[in-house]
């Protein structure tokens, strides 16, 4: 046989394959190989047994909550300097140590600090006296005298202007006709009615004395018989009274008298006994006959009577005899004055006395301008610039002393102090300060970045369990104090930043009910720490929880929680197109697919709303074997369930 030039002769003279023999025969090998792992494959997946996992459903508390990493951060913090470089005379505080509000933390050397503040004080003195000087013009019993002279001319000058007011001219025309009256009067004489009068007058009087006389006689005379008669008969009247008002209480007492009658007699009795002691009274009164008082009472009564009687007699005698001349001239005189009083009040001033009088008011006015400014107003406000210069530099001298000591702003604790005695302390304008910082550990927020999909789940009020990083096994409950209303990009990734005030620590390494929400012990830690949380005790409660600035911490915040109700593992649930399905078994041992509806979820478990009921058992989908494809390798890799039937079950989320 021939074979051509492709082929070759081998040892002995035999012929060795072509290349495309050997190539062909390779490949088949290697394809019945690949089909021989194939085949092996779908006999181990056909044949595999795997025992699922079943869960029963149950009634539990479930919540919802937000979870997001950030710092703690100190919201008292204060970094404190000096007010100028200078050296450092004293540090009296280490990182670490507690300090009080007022509380001296370090010194600056003072010893040019106050020779600048005595200088600035010196400065300012010198300039407030030139201004002084300057401002203080004539004497003030000069400026007295001149602004009277001012006020007077204008006042004047008013009047003037005005001319006669209506009630002034009333009054003048008023005092006229009241002068022009009296004097009609005077020259006519008294009339007919005065006449009378002044003789009734007299007789009054006559009267009046000679009853005054006849009391006096009688108390000179003493008392009469007739009168002694009187006040004896009244005395027994008396006497008759009272015992007749005691014989009828004492008959009212032995005979059945009613109360109200025993009650009048009882009142009778004790009017008549007043009534006999007024008589005994008067009776011994009238024996003791008149006293000297009376007597010189009744004296002057009669002395009294008769001054009165002779001036009605004069006063009768005078208009008997009509007016005297005096009595006309003074009349006449009143009537020339009042009618002199109105003719001024009607007269108005000339124009000549107008342009006088306005002519001595800018004179008064010039003479008290130049006794108040003997200076220009130039010289003034230079000097008041220099006073102004003078308290600004004494207030930057005083506020550089003062800045030469660090005091504490508030209770704390010092976080930081990169000063040393000896060394220059550079202020704060200065590239590289030198400062002691403080902070209130009781004082505390975290700063946490929440994703835009969970933002809205977030508000004002809403509790917080915090765990830090530095801390394990402790939650410290705090309080959702601010959301921002903007998010921020971070490297591709929207947030929004959240603050959350620390509140009330809380160590506990309790396990949780729900995953993401914080036990019942620590939302109670949260209500107790509300009023709780004050001053001192909050510093040292978060002293001694370990909570200090800095911290990485990680903060849970529930926004829904419900109690009681179905839940299943979220590995149970089933997602086909919209709908839910969960695997239960029954009673005879059979698995059976069955749609439910689902409420509030979280990462762990979800709420069923209707489709299984308490106590059933669901059978959760493997997650380690591979789905089969008919007439294929299947999807291995997949991380999915293989279903008698070949269908390809995606794992729960």
């Amino acid at each position: 046989m021939r074979l051509g030039a492709a082929g070759s002769t081998a040892l002995g003279g035999a012929r060795l394959p072509s290349t495309g023999v050997l190539i062909g025969a390779a490949m088949v090998a290697i394809a019945l190989l690949g089909l021989g792992f194939i085949m092996r494959g779908r006999l181990l997946g056909s044949t595999a047994t795997v025992s699922p996992t079943t869960v029963p459903v149950t009634r539990q508390d479930l919540a919802a909550a937000v979870s997001a990493t950030g710092t703690v951060i100190s919201t008292a913090t204060s970094k404190l300097s000096f007010a100028t470089s200078g050296l450092v005379a004293e540090v009296a505080v280490v990182i670490g140590d507690q300090v009080k509000t007022g509380q001296v933390l370090a010194r600056q050397d003072t010893s040019d600090l106050e020779p600048a503040v005595l200088q600035a004080q010196a400065n300012l003195a010198a300039n407030q006296a030139k201004l002084a000087l300057l401002l203080e013009g004539a004497k003030p019993e000069d400026l007295a005298a001149a602004q009277a002279s001012v006020d007077a001319a204008q006042a004047k000058l008013a009047d003037m202007q005005a001319g006669p007011k209506g009630d002034d001219l009333a009054a003048a025309q008023a005092n006229l006709d009241s002068a022009q009256a009296k004097i009609a009067t005077v020259r006519e004489g008294a009339a007919l009615q005065d006449l009378a009068a002044a003789q009734a007058a007299v007789d009054t009087a006559k009267a009046s004395l000679d009853s005054a006389r006849a009391r006096l006689d009688l108390l000179v005379a003493g008392p009469t018989q007739a009168e002694r008669i009187k006040q004896e008969a009244a005395l027994s009247a008396a006497h008759s009274g009272r015992a007749g008002a005691y014989a009828r209480v004492l008959d009212g007492h032995d005979s059945k008298a009613s109360p109200s009658d025993r009650i009048a007699n009882t009142a009778a009795l004790a009017s008549a006994e007043a009534a006999l002691k007024s008589a005994q009274a008067a009776y011994e009164e009238f024996l003791k006959g008149p006293s000297e008082a009376d007597v010189l009472s009744a004296k002057q009564a009669v002395t009294t009577a008769e001054a009165n009687l002779n001036s009605a007699q004069i006063k009768l005698e005078q208009l008997a005899s009509g007016p005297t001349e005096s009595e006309l001239l003074a009349a006449q005189s009143a009537v020339v004055q009042a009618q002199t009083a109105l003719n001024t009040k009607l007269t108005p001033y000339s124009d000549v006395d107008l342009l006088a009088q306005e002519q001595a008011v800018k004179s008064a006015q010039a003479n008290l301008a130049n006794k108040r400014q003997p200076y220009q107003q130039s010289d003034i406000l230079a000097a008041q610039a220099a006073v102004l210069q003078s308290e600004a530099n004494l207030a930057k001298a005083l506020g550089n002393l003062a800045g030469a000591t660090i005091v504490a702003p508030f209770d704390g604790v010092v976080s930081a102090a990169s000063m040393n005695v000896g060394e220059m302390a550079a202020n704060p304008s200065n590239n590289n300060p030198t400062f002691i910082t403080v902070v209130d550990p009781s004082q505390m927020r975290v700063d946490v970045q929440v994703d835009e999909s969970d933002i809205a789940n977030v508000a004002v009020g809403q509790i917080a369990v915090l765990t830090f990083d530095a801390l394990p096994g402790r939650r410290v409950t705090g309080r959702v104090m601010a959301v921002a209303p903007n998010g921020t990009l971070t490297q591709g990734v929207v947030g929004f930043p959240v603050s959350i005030e620390i509140q009330a620590p809380r160590v506990t390494s309790a396990p949780e009910n729900v995953r993401g929400v914080a036990p019942e012990g620590a939302r109670a830690a949260v209500q107790n720490a509300r009023g709780a949380n004050q001053g001192g005790a909050a510093a040292r409660g978060l002293e001694g929880a370990g909570v200090r600035a800095g911290m990485t911490a990680t903060a849970t915040i529930e926004y829904e929680r419900r109690s009681n109700v179905l839940t299943v593992p979220n590995r149970a649930i089933v997602r086909q197109g919209r709908d839910r399905f969960v695997e239960v078994r029954t009673a005879s041992g059979e698995t059976e697919r069955r749609k439910v509806e689902v409420g509030m979820a979280n990462d762990d478990a979800t709420e069923i709303t209707s489709g299984v009921t308490e106590g059933e058992i669901l059978v959760l989908p493997l997650t380690a074997a591979r789905a089969s494809v008919p007439g294929g390798a299947g999807a291995a890799g997949l991380g999915g369930v293989v279903r008698p039937g070949g269908t390809f079950v995606a794992p729960a989320p």
